[in-house]
């Protein structure tokens, strides 16, 4: 066992946990953004709008492998395994980094495959409910935390395991004190410098700043004339909106004011304009006209007469319909199966603009 552990040697037992960690967390990792990546496809085919919040699930199980990869520098790169000055690890170093590296691998690897799982469950939440993203996303992450705590632990083993006894093997304590002497020194000189410079900048900026407060104080004058002429044309403009929303707004209550006393009128004076509206609207064909249940019982006896006039003067024919119709006033036109509406309110609708027009000018020209 031992001739075993001195053949492969120090720096291969490091090498072979930097391997470890990458190659453990990184299996466990496409083994959880694969599975949650098949769950996510279905979705994406069903609803292609729900893309991004299971892009971000299927994403989770992936940072084990990230995790490992980071271990994996960590180690390579503190022992000089990276570069050309590679320490010479004993073997009890460099089993001491391999069990360093073995939390976060064997760690990585099962909750990868495990937050895999729980993700594919988290998919199906938002498949169903995308308003609960935020909960269904807290239930893979909870397995997330166990990958972290492997991840600090390997971290803490590889700052803290083999840090003094290489130090104390290779002599860097020395190196890296003076390496701190000459840097408080360099940096000292820097400060000096530094300071005199930011004092040669305040004094310029001082002078600077008194020029433009001389090139200011002659600005102020005509800033104070453009200033005063904006704000009287902000003033008229200002005028010119309320005055135009006050007409629009009289212009409004006449046109209402006026469509309610048309629909108030007595039965007489209401069915002499409806007679009027139908000359108007009446086709050359044969027709079905509607009226609401009030009007048809307070209608004139001779009115449907006077229906089968109207239509008959342009060449066509009206039956008068004594189903109601659900309208307020006015009637409902039915040529081929094809509705107009001619109801009081959609005739004023369709003609507000150019009663706008008229009120207009009997009102403010």
């Amino acid at each position: 066992m031992a001739e075993m552990l001195d053949l492969v040697g120090g720096n291969g037992w490091a090498l072979l946990g930097a391997a470890l960690a990458v190659i453990l967390a990184g299996c466990g990792s496409a083994y959880g953004v694969g599975v949650a990546g098949q769950a996510a496809c279905g979705v994406v085919t069903e609803d292609p709008g729900k893309f991004a919040q299971v892009l971000i699930l299927q994403l989770l199980p992936g940072t084990q492998g990230i995790y490992g990869l980071l271990i994996a520098f960590v180690a390579l790169s503190r022992y000089g395994l990276l570069g050309g000055g590679a320490m010479e690890l004993t073997v009890a170093q460099g089993l001491m980094v391999l069990a360093a590296c073995l939390p976060i691998g064997i760690v990585g690897l099962v909750s990868a495959r495990h937050q895999g799982k729980t993700a594919v469950a988290a998919i199906g939440i938002v498949a169903k409910k995308p308003d609960q993203f935020g909960k269904a996303m807290l239930f893979p992450a909870m397995v997330e935390t166990y990958a972290i705590l492997a991840l600090l632990i390997s971290i803490l083993a590889l700052r803290t395991n083999c840090k003094k006894e290489i130090f104390r093997m290779t002599g860097l304590e020395k190196i890296t004190n003076q390496i701190q002497e000459e840097a408080k020194a360099s940096a000292t000189q820097r400060l000096e410098a530094a300071q005199k410079e930011a004092d040669a900048i305040l004094a310029k900026a001082k002078e600077e700043c008194a020029a433009l407060e001389a090139e200011a104080a002659e600005k102020n004058a005509a800033m104070k004339v453009n200033y005063e002429g904006r704000i009287k044309s902000s003033a008229e403009q200002q005028r010119r909106t309320a005055l135009l929303r006050a007409k629009q707004e009289i212009i409004a209550d006449v046109i209402e004011e006026a469509y309610v006393a048309l629909k108030e009128k007595d039965a007489q004076s209401y069915f002499l304009t409806m007679e009027k509206i139908l000359q108007t609207y009446v086709l050359a064909e044969e027709g079905e006209i509607y009226f609401s249940s009030e009007d048809l019982a307070r209608m004139p006896a001779d009115f449907e007469k006077k229906i089968k006039a109207a239509a008959k003067a342009k060449g066509g024919s009206l039956t008068l319909k004594k189903e109601p119709k659900a309208i307020a006033d006015g009637f409902i036109l039915v040529y081929g199966g094809v509705e107009e509406n001619c109801t009081l309110k959609a005739l004023f609708d369709a003609k507000k603009d150019e009663l706008q027009d008229k009120v207009n000018a009997i009102l403010f020209s």
